[in-house]
């Protein structure tokens, strides 16, 4: 059971709560970028997905998330 005592503490209730759908959210973005690294016949967008998806996940490392 996680408690918040006050209104000032409501932002970090509605994190609580909503964790896992931050977690959807960002993995449902990996794969969008996923499916256009695999299946785009466009060098530079084929580069720039990779790119978003590596810095995904160094941003998840950096705070020692796992998607």
């Amino acid at each position: 059971i996680i408690e918040f005592d006050s209104i000032e503490e409501k932002d970090d209730a509605l994190n609580a709560i909503n964790g896992a759908r931050w977690k959807s959210t960002l993995w449902e973005l990996d794969q969008h970028y996923r499916s256009i690294a695999k299946h785009s016949e466009v060098g530079s967008e084929i580069e720039e997905a990779e790119r978003v998806r590596q810095k995904i996940r160094e941003i998840l490392f950096d705070n020692e998330l796992i998607l």
